[in-house]
């Protein structure tokens, strides 16, 4: 497992998985033995039958059962009212991926992660286009983009567009933040962990990447106690990749923790782009 955390995401090592599965001459007695393991732990089942490295500590962020269990959750209760996410990852920098999540809501207390979107474009207004046909394709009832470098630009230009319930999201951002966070994006994790230990997070089982990168995010504790999270950059360096999927999807839902609600207000009010309640004044009819 050291071994495998050391080498693996580096550009000069290659890395070949071969599992018992791939044996055409496995016993039966052997995939009656591994499916029983299976049956009383993923994890253990991962580790000893498919070579997957055991997290060496503590320090991440979620539980490797609890992340495995979201593809099998099944959603419970009414759905009073369908409601749809749609959250943008903008690339930052030209090695990572452009990533939007569509995450609906199945029920009183449970969200599925349905979809993720991911391309590669240099041309940001190309890719603004591309946003706008997502978003008359998929009519989420609010949107939400991450500003960061040309973040930004994309958000204004979609504002120009006059696109209806859009909101940025700054990862860097204290502005609103509980005080036992960091930052904005620290809160987001937080806030997905929080859904995801409470089983109401459902990921679509064919989104293993997503799963893959949120395996990977590590948590830390200041000195004065505040919670935080491994940087970004630092994960890239080790992982050799750019947790876009995951940040799109904790996005996600930061916005239904934190938006969505004033978004479904109704005649007493609504939001406008900064994340402000504008009152609307009404008339009151005498019968």
């Amino acid at each position: 497992d050291p071994v495998y955390e050391a080498l693996a995401g580096r550009p000069d090592c290659l890395l070949i998985e071969i599992n018992y599965t791939d044996n055409p001459f496995v016993s039966l007695e052997t995939k009656v033995e591994a499916e029983m393991c299976r049956q009383r732990s993923q994890k253990d089942y991962d580790h000893t039958w498919l070579g997957v490295p055991l997290q060496s500590a503590d320090d991440y962020l979620f539980n490797y059962d609890k992340l495995h269990a979201t593809t099998s959750i099944m959603a419970m209760g009414e759905l009073y009212a369908p409601q749809r996410v749609m959250s943008i990852d903008f690339a930052a920098q030209g090695a990572d991926h452009n990533c939007v999540s569509i995450i609906d809501r199945k029920s009183g207390e449970h969200w599925k992660l349905e979809k993720q979107i991911l391309w590669d474009e240099d041309d940001t207004m190309v890719s603004i286009g591309k946003i706008v046909n997502l978003i008359g394709e998929y009519k989420p009832t609010m949107t939400i983009i991450d500003i960061g470098g040309m973040g930004k630009v994309v958000y204004d230009r979609l504002i120009e567009l006059k696109i209806k319930n859009l909101f940025p999201f700054d990862g860097g951002s204290t502005q609103g933040v509980d005080k036992q966070y960091t930052r904005k994006r620290v809160e987001g994790y937080y806030l997905l962990k929080i859904m995801m230990d409470a089983g109401h997070l459902i990921i679509d089982k064919e989104l293993k990447e997503v799963i893959k990168q949120l395996e990977k995010i590590k948590m830390k504790f200041l000195s004065s106690g505040v919670r935080d999270l491994e940087k970004k950059t630092d994960m890239k360096k080790t992982t050799g990749y750019s947790p876009d999927n995951a940040d799109s999807l904790m996005m996600g839902v930061w916005a239904i923790h934190k938006l969505l609600a004033m978004v479904a207000l109704d005649k007493r009010g609504s939001l406008d782009n900064n994340n402000q309640i504008k009152r609307v004044k009404t008339t009151r009819r005498h019968m």
